[in-house]
């Protein structure tokens, strides 16, 4: 399948800023990408009640490895593409579930579907 990446709207914005996407240049080169504030503390988990273009924006496959060759960082939030409703929709929330052992229930396991 296809894959799409989310990056933070934040760092996007700097980007842009930086090579006069709306105009001339205006800011310095931006640091590294920094998608940390999209995750939920310690985990590789999308936060919720985040809006696209507000908090994240999603880019292709081929931006995405450009981007990160020159500026590095992330983490990388690989996202599949989905059909819904006859048309290609970007999964940014996949189905994640949560198994346990009833025997031990601090033995859980998170399992992602797309």
């Amino acid at each position: 399948g296809d894959y799409w990446y989310l990056i933070s709207t934040r760092w996007l914005k700097s980007w842009q800023d930086y090579v006069g996407w709306e105009g001339a240049p205006k800011s310095q080169r931006p640091d590294k990408i920094d998608n940390s504030g999209l995750l939920n503390e310690g985990t590789h988990t999308l936060r919720g009640l985040l809006s696209k273009g507000i908090d994240y924006d999603s880019i292709s496959s081929e931006c995405w490895q450009l981007l990160h060759s020159w500026y590095g960082g992330g983490p990388e939030i690989k996202r599949s593409v989905v059909t819904m409703n006859g048309q290609p929709t970007i999964e940014v929330f996949p189905l994640r579930l949560c198994i346990a052992n009833t025997n031990d229930i601090k033995k859980e396991s998170w399992i992602e579907f797309s």
